[in-house]
């Protein structure tokens, strides 16, 4: 047909009588009817409507969501934590698990931001669903199976919810504190500490700071950290295709830069492609300091810490200390303790240590007066081994370290300091012949080791001075002057001054700070040899308690945690120092006696200063004239010390390299005398005197001693 009207077969007549129905009439205008569409594009407009309609529901059923439910708890990322020595800026150790350090917003200078911005996201700051913020999601929440839709959905959502609740500046934050950026590490402010040896910090001073150009770099590797996938990712010291992935795009971002006017065309042209550590810097790498003898120090920060009631983190897992972001500042000296460890470790070429047998291990802690601190600390080569030096709890609370040793005559001060609380004079006189006393009779009588020097070739029949008995560290006077003063008292004494805990025969440890009545555990625990220093002590706690002694018997607690800061900002802890109005261990004239008697050791003298000291070794349980443990301790109006020379595995005599048996006047004298004199020398500290003696005490008729004169 030629006039366009519908062919009949195909007409809606034609259509409707073959169903059977009425005829239906025609319009006599057909050419001003439009054509019906094909089934095909019927259904598809159907389905495009329902899926709009859906559509339109479930974005009102997000928005719905999103405006009436919080967002959900973000992942915490661990943080890095660091211990400094007592400087605060020289670094003792890295903890956790990655490298990580958080800053403020208004912490980061403005190189960091503008290279962030410039090279993440130039319309951060405009725009209402960001790029940098979809990063912060995928950084910080859990979206689900990476790549599927419903992760896509989540990404979304949660990213427009986040625009909405949060200002950019926290936004850019996050992005900086958490994005990796290659060699293990995460946020801007480690990967400034490991490819440039800087800080993004803007308190800092400047030339610490990262530059511009280094930052645009550092935001350059965020692309691709690390090699993956066939490319050498953009760490230009990985390789030469890595480098000029890197240079590519630093040149493109300073471009970008310059469109967003971040920079001028000038400072641009005069910028010039930074060089980056070429190796990391072991200092910056996470478990820096835990291998050398610092590690052992590190062992005692957690256990202060986490096990001290004092402490903010009291109760906390050593692994939350670890990666909670803390800047710990050690009460440790770097000065000092490189000279203890250079006078004592084994394995320090030209140490008193050096070449001597292989059982012989050294143990030394340098404490300071009126503080409490510990300046130096060494308790064995291997951070991750054995402490000689000291014991602490450990994550699980369990005790761990070696630190305990008989001290024998280096725990007469302690004996002394006791007496002379008493009311007996160093001029008191004693009978040193060995004879029959309480507990000791017979063939067990108490021995000494030397001879009372009060008088050339004097005669055992003959008393000696309490103060002559010092010097010479003799035996039998101090057996009789803890009977006579008390072993409880004798104990007491030593708690007050700072020995925290002791050993009983059978190696139980027992702590001495919760006894009110030392009657209760001597002499059930601890005989009458307690005075003569038969039952073990840490270095440690002989090094705080010569501080107290150094102090005029005033004692600080000793510790090894000066400040603890959280994020490099909060001050969330400080020490706490003892207050002057805190009642001394020892009256003034006690305790100017009790140095006056210490200060005429020989071993223990340094060159033009004063210094208090004991020597003593106690001998091997199968043969007690050999000695299995040496020590020394002292002090000056400045430093305590302690050293402890004694068998690094198995129980032998002590032999040096000669052959020559090993007492407190050898090998622990000559680290002590070194360390002593270095310290003071490096520490600037003056060569003050001690008091002048009070000769203060009874020289006559002290109740219950039949030997004193």
């Amino acid at each position: 047909m030629t006039d366009g009207s519908v062919p009949p077969e195909e007409s809606p007549q034609t259509q409707v009588e073959a169903a059977g129905a009425e005829p239906m009439a025609v319009d006599p205008q057909p050419e001003a009817i439009a054509p019906k569409p094909r089934r095909r594009g019927r259904r598809l407009l159907i389905a495009a409507a329902t899926v709009i309609a859906l559509l339109g529901a479930s974005v009102a059923a997000v928005g719905l969501y999103l405006r009436n439910t919080p967002l959900p708890d973000m992942v915490v990322l661990p943080e890095s934590t660091t211990l400094y020595f007592a400087d605060g800026k020289t670094v003792l150790a890295r903890l956790g698990e990655v490298l990580r350090y958080e800053l403020r917003y208004e912490d980061f200078n403005d190189a960091v931001t503008m290279a962030a911005v410039a090279e993440e996201d130039p319309e951060f700051w405009t725009s209402s669903l960001s790029g940098m913020t979809r990063s912060v999601v995928r950084l910080y929440y859990d979206l689900g199976s990476a790549g599927s839709t419903g992760s896509r959905m989540n990404e979304t959502a949660l990213a427009w919810r986040m625009e909405q609740e949060y200002p950019k500046e926290q936004i850019l934050q996050l992005f900086l504190n958490g994005v990796g950026f290659g060699r293990s590490t995460y946020g801007i402010e480690a990967a400034a500490q490991a490819f440039f040896g800087k800080t993004a910090n803007k308190a800092r001073p400047e030339d610490e700071q990262l530059t511009t150009a280094e930052a645009m770099l550092l935001m350059v590797m965020v692309k691709q950290p690390n090699p993956s996938d066939g490319s050498d990712g953009y760490d230009p010291t990985y390789s030469e295709e890595a480098k000029q992935n890197a240079v590519g795009r630093w040149e493109y971002l300073r471009e970008q830069m310059v469109r967003l006017n971040s920079l001028s065309a000038a400072e641009a042209a005069a910028m010039t492609f930074p060089t980056t550590v070429k190796k990391q810097d072991a200092k910056t790498s996470v478990g820096y300091g835990l291998s050398s003898p610092t590690g052992l120090i590190v062992n005692h920060v957690l256990d202060e810490l986490t096990h001290d009631a004092r402490s903010p983190l009291y109760g906390w897992t050593w692994q939350a200390v670890r990666e909670g972001g803390f800047d710990i500042v050690t009460t440790i000296d770097h000065r000092v303790q490189k000279i203890v460890i250079d006078a004592a470790a084994r394995n320090r070429s030209g140490s008193v240590i050096y070449g001597q047998p292989a059982n012989v291990q050294a143990a030394a802690v340098v404490t300071e007066p009126n503080t409490g601190r510990v300046l130096g600390y060494f308790g064995g080569e291997d951070g991750s081994g054995a402490d000689y030096a000291g014991i602490f709890q450990d994550d699980s609370g369990e005790w761990a370290g070696f630190g305990a040793h008989p001290p024998g005559a280096s725990f007469f001060p302690h004996t002394l300091a006791a007496a002379l609380k008493e009311g007996i004079s160093l001029r008191s006189q004693w009978n040193w012949a060995p004879h029959d006393m309480p507990g000791r009779v017979g063939a067990n009588q108490v021995q000494n080791t030397s001879a009372c020097t009060l008088k050339p070739n004097q005669s055992p029949k003959e008393p000696c001075t309490l103060l002559n008995a010092t010097t010479n560290a003799l035996n039998v006077p101090f057996y009789e002057v803890t009977v006579s003063a008390t072993p409880a008292k004798v104990l007491q004494t030593a708690r007050d001054a700072g020995i925290q805990f002791m050993w009983n025969d059978s190696r139980q440890r027992k702590a001495l700070a919760g006894i009110s009545d030392f009657g209760t555990v001597t002499p059930s625990t601890f005989g009458l040899t307690v005075g003569l220093g038969q039952y073990p002590v840490t270095v440690l706690d002989q090094a705080g308690a010569m501080a107290t002694y150094a102090a005029s018997g005033r004692r600080a607690v000793t510790h090894f945690v000066r400040r603890v800061r959280h994020s490099g900002s909060q001050v969330i802890f400080d020490e706490k120092l003892p207050a002057e109005t805190d009642a001394p261990v020892l009256s003034p004239e006690a305790a100017a006696d009790l140095s006056y008697a210490l200060s005429q050791n020989p071993a223990g003298k340094l060159p033009g200063r004063p210094s208090a000291s004991a020597v003593g070794s106690w001998g091997l349980q199968k043969d007690p004239t050999l000695p299995g443990d040496a020590w020394i301790v002292g002090y000056t109006p400045y430093l305590a010390m302690a050293v402890w020379v004694g068998n690094k595995a198995e129980v032998q005599a002590l032999r040096d390299k000669h052959g020559q048996l090993i007492n407190g006047a050898g090998l622990p004298a000559i680290i002590y005398r070194e360390v002593m004199t270095s310290a003071h020398e490096e520490l600037q500290r003056p060569r003050s005197s001690f008091p002048e003696p009070a000769n203060a005490g009874r020289v006559d008729g002290i109740p219950g001693s039949a030997s004193v004169r």
